[in-house]
């Protein structure tokens, strides 16, 4: 997930240059690059500069994929987005991550080698421009018995970008001998006539047929630009042997988080709705927010009945005052009547 990171610092200097920035750097005459990697080809990264050195290792990969998380967790706060649980956090890292093709790589995914592949911040964030829907353990979504299945449609966006979904859950803790997975959950995307199963690929792409995985906790599908029209998501819960959501009275259930990238449910025309809720005291608002923002008007929806007209700004609140429970947010432009995604929101 985030493999050989490189990690860049500064070289100790004999003395501040002045001007500041002008030269290539005096370093100290005891360094000697021991404990890091260096440049490839000298002790120095970049070369021809004595004020840089990078070291490189699968060490340094916890730390930064955590660094990751922390910006991930901090983005959704920032754009008043509800907090993202681990699982949602795990799904985007790894459906965001950028396929490696250098030595040791180049290899079918998900790999010893690279993982899902390199983490990349760029593409988490384009992953807002484009279009996405999310489902991060949605309670009415929730699990409790081997068998059952959970359906999402809908339409890809932009045939010019890749089209990906991945499925992350939060598994029961597992013995400590023999196989440690308890509960298995199953994606399955068709899109194009073709379906396609969670993490069977040939190189950085999904192919058809293979079998699902019985084993991790995360599968995707990843699909390269050219997809267009409709698609079908599919969960399903093969095995629910334990009790993934503790606390709820519930002895087996399992919920799970859900990441479709370049794609938007229902009929709409690529509208994404988010949504968070704010508590002070006994009265609720859930502040909800659409992209992208067209002008004119929105109709906002709670549980199919139009609550309010309001500009198509892109975000209004809807104050529901002590009432709870979960409730059932779209908006839908007055002009074309598109919609977004259909969004469950839990007040309590």
């Amino acid at each position: 997930m985030g493999p050989g990171t490189h990690v860049s610092g500064g070289v100790a200097q004999q003395s501040i240059v002045v001007p500041t920035g002008s030269g290539t750097g005096d370093n100290l005459a005891c360094y000697n690059r021991s404990l890091v990697c260096g440049g490839k080809g000298g002790i120095y990264w970049p070369l021809s500069q004595q004020w840089y050195t990078a070291s490189s290792g699968t060490s340094h990969s916890t730390p930064a994929t955590s660094g990751v998380a922390a910006l991930i967790r901090q983005y959704f706060m920032n754009q008043s987005l509800n907090v993202p649980t681990p699982a949602i956090t795990k799904a985007l890292i790894m459906n965001t991550a950028r396929y490696m093709t250098g030595v040791g790589a180049n290899d079918t995914l998900p790999s010893n080698n690279q993982g899902m592949g390199e983490i990349d911040l760029n593409n988490f964030f384009n992953l807002f421009a484009i279009g996405h829907s999310f489902h991060d353990e949605v309670a009415s979504e929730l699990f409790t018995a081997t068998g059952q299945q959970k359906t999402i449609t809908g339409n890809v966006i932009n045939a010019a970008k890749p089209f990906r979904v991945t499925l992350a859950w939060t598994d029961v803790p597992g013995p400590t001998s023999g196989n440690a997975f308890v509960n298995n959950l199953d994606l399955a995307v068709t899109v194009g006539g073709n379906t396609y199963k969670g993490n069977v690929f040939s190189g950085a792409n999904s192919i058809t047929g293979g079998a699902a995985d019985i084993r991790n906790n995360v599968e995707s599908v990843f699909l390269p630009a050219g997809m267009s029209g409709p698609f079908t998501v599919k969960v399903t819960a093969t095995n629910i042997a334990g009790d993934g959501v503790p606390g709820n009275g519930s002895p087996l259930d399992q919920d799970y988080a859900l990441v479709i990238n370049n794609g938007s449910e229902g009929g709409g025309g690529g509208i994404v709705l988010t949504a968070r809720v704010k508590t002070q005291g006994t009265k609720h608002q859930v502040n909800l927010q659409w992209s992208p923002a067209g002008g004119g008007t929105m109709n906002v929806l709670r549980d199919g009945v139009v609550v309010q007209t309001t500009p198509d700004d892109g975000k209004t609140a809807d104050k529901v005052g002590n009432h709870t429970g979960t409730f059932t947010y779209q908006v839908c432009e007055t002009d074309s009547g598109d919609c977004s995604n259909e969004l469950d929101v839990v007040v309590q």
